[in-house]
């Protein structure tokens, strides 16, 4: 299994409940094409400080027939932050908090 995580920052002006209510349209719209989890957690580099917001998608290889709707997911969520000035990373697998965030969102 593959997975992409991506984190979307948070701050005092937009908690991560906004920017739950703020991503829902985007991830309505995939939830029967993409297989994903989205919530809430304590963010990578400051776990003792604030929260941050977390897609995670898994899916079977990069080969796999759902890799464009991953990628056209991920796209529009990038694209979505950085037009509201949304700080957002993908935590890749060389990240040592990369297993604990598998974990957190169920996608193992």
């Amino acid at each position: 299994m593959q997975m992409r995580i991506l984190e979307i920052d948070a701050s005092p002006r937009i908690i991560p409940s906004e920017i739950e209510k703020m991503l829902g349209p985007i991830l309505t719209r995939v939830q029967t094409q993409v297989e994903f989890k989205a919530g809430e957690l304590p963010d990578a580099d400051w776990p003792d400080s604030h929260s941050s917001y977390y897609v995670g998608v898994r899916y079977g290889s990069a080969s796999s027939p759902d890799i464009a709707g991953i990628e056209k997911l991920v796209s529009e969520i990038t694209q979505f932050c950085n037009s509201h000035g949304l700080p957002i990373i993908e935590v890749t697998p060389l990240r040592s908090e990369f297993g604990d965030l598998v974990a957190q969102l169920s996608l193992a």
